[in-house]
């Protein structure tokens, strides 16, 4: 048990409730196979019991424990706050779904072997009572599927009405498959085959928050392969079906099509969700680019229009803001750099870092990783451009990359006497300019060196 763990269970272990209290689910699944966790749920076998036992914990240590707040008005669900850590109390409870097109549910307080029934898997079937210590494994599989690392359903639920209650879980099932490295059986397979369609019914925000937990843990590539072997690429991420089947030029890329491509890529990648998502969205523009010319394939401006399908992606699942505008970043810029052979000086580099700051590590490592990913015809990656872009980028930065102009629109228009216009905007791009010839120098380019070239180029005009 961990030192965490330990104290929670201490202050609980005061409650009037601890007897009824349980620990239960992903927290308890996690321990028995050795990963850390921080996911405490507690479910509490009395009616009403979970409201108490939030609201007494609070007025007891209100130092150490926020306000309870209900999940939501019809569920017996209250979430309280201790160090930082989200708390979730629910009677336990039977639930029943009598609204067959949507998830509305009725939930009735039950004893805690009803409350078994009502859980997604096996494996989160644990429940440890707080004021002893005891483990209960009511359906009698948990143990054994977890150390088996199987999934499935309790012995007398079916798997078809588990996820037509809830089809959410058939995310929850490959998340598991690909985090964990569970195995489901043939019945749930069958069961999420058979309510696959319902996954309509599912908010977008539910699936993203799975989506993410599975990016946390850098397991995208066997999320995503999964997905597609069990045929719910199309129910889930209906977009990225084209890349599959989408042949490339065997010059550049031997090793399959856009798809088996994309999956190389992500195995390459950094596991971050910002380069995990920029690896799977990086080509998804592809397939509306290709053209054949003869025998050879081309995708011409599919960084663009990938970039711009990205977004539109991201912003479906309502990603957050920041993510959605890195990925789309880091999308359109993928391509940049692979000519850095041809680079003559710093201009290009330091233009490469203008653009991509402040992801201009992430570009390389996305660049690297597509680069590891793509085989020409005899098998083997082209990587000679990335230690060079990288000692590129080195020396650009040696004199300092400012994205905002050395002189603002104001001093310009007050050093030439000119009216606002168009033309401001030509002056920044030509002083950005001088100050790369300045650095091709070793040299920083000062307001005042700016301004003496203005008034030259004036005069000479």
């Amino acid at each position: 048990m961990s030192e965490q763990k330990r104290q929670l269970f201490e202050l609980l272990g005061k409650s009037k409730l601890a007897k009824h209290c349980y620990l239960v689910g992903g927290s308890l699944r996690d321990e028995q196979l050795g990963i850390d966790s921080a996911d405490y749920d507690f479910a509490i076998e009395q009616e009403n019991g979970a409201k108490a036992i939030t609201h007494e914990l609070h007025e007891s240590f209100p130092e150490l424990f926020s306000t309870p707040y209900q999940m939501g008005a019809q569920y017996p669900i209250w979430q309280i706050t201790w160090k930082n850590l989200d708390l979730q109390f629910a009677d336990t409870h039977r639930e029943h779904y009598p609204d067959k097109a949507s998830r509305q549910r009725e939930l009735h307080f039950a004893p805690l072997n009803e409350d078994c029934r009502r859980r997604d898997f096996t494996i989160n079937m644990l429940y440890q009572r707080v004021s002893n210590k005891e483990l209960l494994d009511p359906s009698g599989a948990a143990i054994v599927d977890i150390e088996s690392r199987t999934l499935r359903t309790h012995p007398l639920e079916g798997s078809s009405q588990i996820f037509f209650e809830d089809p959410l879980r058939i995310v929850r099932m490959l998340r598991f498959m690909s985090t964990l490295e569970m195995k489901a059986d043939a019945e749930l397979l069958k069961g999420a085959q058979d309510q696959k369609e319902r996954l309509d019914v599912v908010s977008v925000e539910r699936i993203r928050d799975e989506f993410l937990k599975v990016l946390h843990k850098g397991a995208l590539k066997s999320f995503m392969e999964s997905t597609l072997s069990l045929n719910l690429l199309e129910n889930l991420f209906p977009e990225l079906l084209p890349m599959i089947g989408c042949t490339q030029d065997k010059i550049y890329h031997a090793e399959g099509d856009v798809w088996v491509h994309t999956m190389m890529v992500i195995e390459q990648a950094p596991k971050s969700p910002l380069l995990q998502l920029s690896a799977l969205l990086h080509d998804i523009g592809k397939p509306q680019t290709r053209t054949e010319h003869g025998e050879r394939v081309k995708f011409l401006g599919h960084e663009t229009l990938s970039a711009d399908m990205a977004k539109e992606f991201l912003d479906k699942r309502k990603f957050s803001k920041t993510l959605t505008s890195d990925v789309e970043k880091l999308v359109r810029l993928h391509l940049r750099g692979s000519d850095c052979s041809k680079w003559k000086g710093l201009k290009a580099a330091r233009r490469f870092v203008r653009d991509s700051e402040p992801l201009t590590e992430e570009l390389i490592q996305l660049i690297e990783a597509d680069s590891h990913a793509s085989l020409s015809s005899n098998g083997s990656p082209r990587l000679e451009h990335i230690a060079l872009l990288r000692n590129f980028v080195k020396e650009a930065n040696r004199i300092p990359i400012s994205q905002k102009p050395i002189l603002n629109g104001r001093e310009i228009i007050s050093a030439l006497g000119i009216e606002p216009g168009p033309i401001i905007g030509e002056i920044h791009t030509k002083l950005q300019d001088l100050s790369d010839e300045y650095a091709e120098k070793g040299q920083a380019l000062s307001k005042e060196q700016a301004l003496d070239w203005l008034k030259d180029k004036q005069k000479e005009n």
